[in-house]
């Protein structure tokens, strides 16, 4: 091959580097680039919708009042309404009828349809981030990487990738078979995908899987948190905007609020498939209501992410990251790091080192434009959770070196935890194998391989780890 390549360079009259470098560029505009130039400028291929206002003229919900409030100021935010369980089976039929029109698209219709939200994130970018801080108290440079940023990413995946990962597979055959028999999996759209969403980040949990939903050609009914409900119409109205200016149904993506009944009444609603993402206990439910339908599901429940520092390791880039992976949305993320296991010999550097900069951060309202490192905790009671967990580790000879308190009480807002480094935790601690879902970097010791590995496979957990 590179016999053929220096015979070609040669015949240019150019060096073979050039050559390599032009073959790679060559290969990357052609699979990579202009596929997403090309769709990004693909004019709408029909008119917009005509079936009425994009905006929804039916009502969001009549059930239980949904208060809002932002965690980092305690300021009341716009509230919503629980969706009934017959609520929800209207939204779900609304989103069925729209998909049969959608499920006949092919995937250039599918891009074009991904990079108009992706052009529509770009150009409100400030907006989306605000919103997310105001709604879960995290500072903007949070909401900016795990909204903005994360999205974005995943809608440049699906155009990019997203058509390679649907193409029919061939399979194998026995081969006694193999003359008159061919096996293959063929890939077509479901229906209506049930998405059931977190608090953490309540844009990007909404967007990235129904973007995943509709790019495999179905519709989706998305229950978002009675803890983010108050951008649900915002989010659901941009939607419809997008969906009906490329010519199709905006009833394709319905956003409903409530508590777990109204989740209950999705997941038996008819939908085709259900996705889950929350806590273990209510992944049992949420598996238990499916399996009366044989809805097949997909659980996302959880993480107690190994953190690994050997002692040859850089540390002051490890430490770095280490702060980043604790303290990421206040620790409130399924795959930030929750335990460090620190090797004996950098064990007392380590900590030292995480001290000093630690000393140095801000904690405050982002959304009041204070330049913060960490901002509030969503939830007061996972504060609760969190100041337990402390409480049982000190208890059993854990010492907190750093934080530790939180500031604000069970109920009311603003509730801010502080940053918070826990040593000499070991495995009688229930923080050390039980998720915190907070800002503690809990810090265990290892001196061997083989206790490093019983460490690390501790826990039930297996989301992550770095």
């Amino acid at each position: 091959m590179l016999g053929l390549i220096a015979i070609v360079a040669s015949y240019l009259g150019i060096s073979m580097q050039t050559l390599l470098l032009g073959l790679l560029i060559g290969y990357l505009t052609y699979f990579w680039i202009t596929p997403i130039l090309f769709t990004a400028r693909r004019a709408p291929s029909r008119p917009k919708w005509k079936g009425g206002d994009y905006k929804r003229e039916y009502v969001r919900g009549s059930g239980k009042d949904i208060p809002c409030r932002n965690p980092a100021t305690g300021e009341e935010l716009p509230g919503a309404k629980a969706y009934t369980p017959e609520e929800v089976k209207n939204a779900r039929l609304r989103a069925s009828q729209a998909a049969k029109d959608w499920s006949q698209t092919d995937f250039t219709e599918r891009k074009a349809l991904m990079m108009d939200i992706l052009d529509w994130i770009l150009d409100n970018q400030e907006l989306i981030a605000r919103k997310s801080c105001e709604e879960t108290g995290k500072t903007m440079a949070e909401a900016s990487l795990g909204e903005v940023m994360t999205t974005l990413e995943k809608l440049r995946w699906l155009v990019a990738k997203g058509e390679q990962c649907l193409q029919p597979e061939n399979r194998d055959v026995p081969l006694l078979l193999a003359f008159t028999k061919s096996a293959r999996v063929e890939w077509y759209p479901m229906g209506v995908i049930g998405i059931i969403v977190p608090w953490n980040y309540p844009f990007h949990n909404v967007l990235s899987h129904v973007a995943t939903a509709l790019f495999a050609g179905n519709g989706a009914v998305v229950k978002v948190s009675e803890w983010a409900s108050s951008s649900a119409k915002w989010i659901e109205d941009v939607l419809r905007e997008i969906i009906g200016k490329r010519g199709y149904n905006p009833d394709l993506v319905q956003i409903i609020t409530g508590y777990g009944e109204t989740g209950a009444a999705l997941v038996q609603s008819g939908v085709e498939k259900v996705l889950f993402i929350g806590s273990p206990g209510v992944g049992k439910l949420v598996m238990k209501g499916a399996s009366s339908t044989l809805t097949p599901v997909i659980l996302e429940l959880g993480g107690k992410d190994a953190f690994v520092v050997c002692d040859d390791a850089d540390l002051d880039h490890a430490i770095d990251i280490a702060i980043r992976g604790a303290f990421i949305n206040c620790g409130q993320n399924c795959i930030s790091a929750e335990r460090f296991l620190v090797q004996d010999g950098i064990y007392d550097e380590f900590l030292k080192k995480i001290l000093i900069k630690l000393k140095k951060t801000r904690q405050g309202a982002s959304c009041k434009g204070l330049r913060c490192d960490f901002g509030a905790m969503t939830m007061p009671s996972q504060a609760k959770h969190v100041e337990k967990l402390i409480a049982d580790a000190t208890s059993k000879g854990a010492r907190v070196l750093y934080g530790g308190k939180r500031k604000g009480t069970e109920g009311k807002h603003p509730t801010y935890f502080e940053p918070t480094v826990l040593a000499d935790v070991d495995l009688k601690m229930e923080i050390a194998t039980e998720e915190t879902f907070g800002p503690v970097m809990t810090v265990i010791r290892w001196k061997s391989e083989d206790e490093l590995e019983k460490l690390c496979n501790s826990t039930p957990y297996g989301l992550g780890s770095s």
